[in-house]
């Protein structure tokens, strides 16, 4: 039957996990059961479901990249909308645009790496391997 982790058991292969899915939820791009974060960006070293090594996704700072340059514009938009549109004044309107901008990437970093894991897995599914023993690497 296969391992159980929460409620239903692990697709057959052949089964796809959409990639925004396993992000949003983040999840194990392989099963989409298991979470892919020990802490708030730490990945855990295997899936609890599958056991799919994703501590060896190297997203690098890729997901911060993305996030800032997704968030800058909003808000910038927002600051300039507080300081001319609502008059806050130049400190206030500085204020609230830094912890806007802030908040966006705090909460947008974690789905973007996941999204990255994921979409890693997708194109070089290779890297998620084990690496070859000793015993068991072809002899040259």
């Amino acid at each position: 039957m296969g391992v159980t982790y929460r409620g239903s058991a692990i697709p057959r292969s052949g089964q796809r996990i959409p990639l925004l899915t396993a992000a949003l939820h983040r999840t194990c791009p392989r099963c989409g059961r298991a979470p892919v974060f020990v802490r708030y960006l730490a990945l855990v070293k295997r899936c609890a479901a599958c056991g799919l090594a994703i501590e060896r996704a190297d997203t690098a700072d890729g997901p911060a990249f993305f996030v800032m340059f997704a968030a800058s514009p909003v808000a910038a938009v927002v600051g300039l909308i507080m300081l001319i549109g609502l008059d806050l004044g130049l400190w206030w309107a500085f204020g609230l645009t830094a912890v806007l901008y802030t908040g966006l990437c705090v909460v947008l970093l974690p789905p973007t790496k996941a999204l990255m894991v994921a979409i890693q897995y997708k194109t070089r599914p290779d890297e998620f391997a084990e690496p070859a023993t000793p015993e068991t690497a072809p002899d040259p």
